[in-house]
């Protein structure tokens, strides 16, 4: 059984004229893409099979597009799910915010599942799992690597669905476009974030309001990365890192499979959540999906995802500024060579 939560009020909000504007146009391309897309998928079939078969892609064209389809579908039915609970359950039913907020959390890790139960059948993806009984217990602090359109989905299958945790994200404010999320993100404790303001301040403020009020079936998950890796991405950091703190930039070189921690937004969130533990997760197996041009490639079939999770207790993490963040970079570092070694087995495995 889950362990009970009392839920706090979403901290995400915005002026209702910006929000109804966003959702008439994104409900309206989803249902309509949906619909286009129901009807279009005999042709689209055909013609990716077609091509699949002169290319010799092992089908990945077709598979690329089963899996389109059915993740618009699952878009529609989550949306038109929690649309239904809030007409059901609304404010002027009685019904309290927690009981809103359970429902959405069961659909949102149903969603999570079935996203991934599709694209596991569809492109014959293994899912392994190291040290899970970190993540048994909470609260924690969640800082996964990222380096996939699709790692954003391993928290919510590791450490929210199992044991029906509420995983409070810090992601992009362009997601909001995902009717989806935004009405999950809505009615969670949620942050979403502008990567363009000049003033990183009050986006660092909205990540530590993410540690506030954390109870023992809550997590916070944030990407310290910021963005997903690639060679470009860790070059142009590193050199921002040489211009505004040489030293870090000289720890930083270390790092070949991830980019640099960004410091604020952890930072602020450990001051917040003193006595809460950290869990580090670090994944393979999803390396060059970064785009859905990479999915139409065959590039994901027949991978396997290795996911490895470590805890650090709170009395563990240091009390100052400074060496937090050179604690951050240790554990990062200690992230970065798990990763290198596990890719380097992996590929010792595939040439056998």
């Amino acid at each position: 059984m889950s362990p009970q939560r009392s839920v706090p009020a979403p901290l995400f909000q915005e002026p209702p004229g910006p929000l109804v504007a966003r959702r008439a146009l994104s409900l309206t391309a989803l249902f309509m893409l949906v619909v286009l897309g129901l009807l279009a998928a005999p042709l689209l079939m055909v013609g990716a099979l077609v091509v699949d078969l002169g290319a010799r892609r092992r089908l990945a064209g077709l598979r690329f597009v089963l899996c389109l389809e059915a993740n618009l579908l699952l878009h529609a039915v989550g949306v038109l799910a929690l649309l239904g609970g809030w007409l059901v359950a609304g404010p002027w039913t009685g019904a309290s915010f927690e009981r809103r907020a359970r429902f959405t959390l069961a659909v949102e890790h149903g969603f999570a599942q079935a996203a991934f139960a599709v694209a596991a059948r569809l492109f014959r993806l293994r899912l392994e799992v190291e040290n899970l009984e970190q993540v048994t217990d909470g609260p924690f602090l969640l800082m996964p690597r990222h380096v996939s359109i699709l790692d954003v989905l391993l928290p919510l299958l590791v450490a929210g669905a199992p044991q029906r945790r509420h995983l409070r994200f810090a992601v992009k404010r362009a997601l909001l476009w995902d009717p989806f999320l935004d009405l999950c993100g809505h009615t969670e404790v949620s942050a979403f974030l502008r990567r363009d303001r000049g003033d990183p301040a009050p986006e660092i403020q909205a990540v530590a309001r993410l540690g506030e009020g954390l109870g023992p079936a809550d997590a916070v998950v944030l990407f310290p990365e910021g963005t997903r890796f690639t060679a470009e991405k860790r070059a142009r950091r590193l050199a921002e890192l040489a211009r505004q703190d040489p030293t870090r930039a000289t720890r930083a070189q270390g790092l070949s499979h991830l980019l640099p921690p960004h410091l604020g937004g952890a930072l602020a969130l450990l001051e917040r959540c003193p006595g809460v533990d950290v869990v580090f997760m670090g994944h393979t197996g999803l390396e060059g999906i970064g785009h859905f041009r990479d999915l139409l490639s065959g590039a994901l079939l027949d991978r396997t995802i290795v996911v490895r999770l470590w805890r650090c207790p709170a009395s563990a993490v240091p009390a100052s500024r400074e060496d937090r963040a050179d604690w951050l970079y240790d554990w990062w570092q200690q992230v970065d060579d798990w990763v290198g070694r596990a890719a380097q087995q992996a590929a010792l495995v595939e040439a056998k």
